[in-house]
């Protein structure tokens, strides 16, 4: 057991990356009904434990996912430069909360898919309040530039060069705080009956999560039964 809370502590450093390092993979090859029963089980059970009963998907998210990344076409985005554009801005903002956020057995557990992992950035109906950038495109001529531009226009002025450019918006980019949508459940409905349907990939990955744990607690009681039926 005490190698088990080493392990645990030492995946949950701010500073390893699970993308780079691949201890756990060769541990999980080795033994994986072991790192399920000795630490996925606890550790997804100490998550669930500290959700509130009354509303443990919001409460998941509030958790887990307390700022939502995400954006809103204006118009269909089909070139490869735009989507890399949209891609790399909506990582750039991971980034920031990445460092902080100890997540990264959870990050593996989906990485193997045991947890629902949904590959591409969420769409969400577009709200003022959480924009903090925007998807553009620039053409001169015949060949448009894809970029980003910041919202703040005072600060970013690209916008200005409409002179210039033919500035198309393409997308924008949210940067939703849970907390401020249950805060103002009127006024952010929209987003909310989006988040709430069962198609939505948080949603889905919240589902996962629980039938995941729900198997990995039958299976260790299982497991238990067994052992004690061998002993007599």
């Amino acid at each position: 057991m005490i190698i088990i809370n080493f392990i645990i502590c030492l995946f949950e450093k701010k500073n390893i990356n699970l993308q780079n390092d691949q201890t756990l993979n060769m541990l999980y090859d080795m033994i994986p009904d072991k790192i399920e029963e000795y630490i996925f089980l606890p550790y997804l059970k100490n998550i669930l434990t500290k959700l509130d009963s009354n509303n443990t998907y919001w409460s998941f998210l509030e958790n887990l996912y307390p700022t939502i990344y995400c954006y809103h076409p204006f118009e269909k985005i089909e070139r490869k430069q735009s989507r890399l554009e949209l891609d790399y801005a909506l990582s750039d903002l991971e980034k920031n909360v990445s460092k902080t956020n100890n997540m990264l057995l959870y990050n593996f557990m989906k990485s193997i898919n045991k947890i629902y992992n949904h590959d591409n950035y969420m769409i969400l109906p577009n709200n003022d309040d959480f924009i903090v950038e925007y998807l553009i495109s620039m053409t001169f001529g015949t060949n448009p530039i894809f970029g980003i531009a910041k919202k703040d226009k005072d600060k970013f002025n690209i916008f200005n060069d409409e002179e210039i450019f033919k500035i198309t918006k393409l997308a924008s980019i949210l940067e939703i705080k849970v907390k401020a949508l249950r805060s103002n459940e009127v006024k952010y409905k929209e987003i909310i009956d989006t988040i709430n349907n069962q198609n939505f990939p948080l949603y889905k990955e919240y589902i996962s999560l629980i039938n995941y744990y729900d198997k990995l607690d039958n299976d260790s009681k299982i497991s238990s039964e067994d052992f004690f039926d061998n002993l007599f």
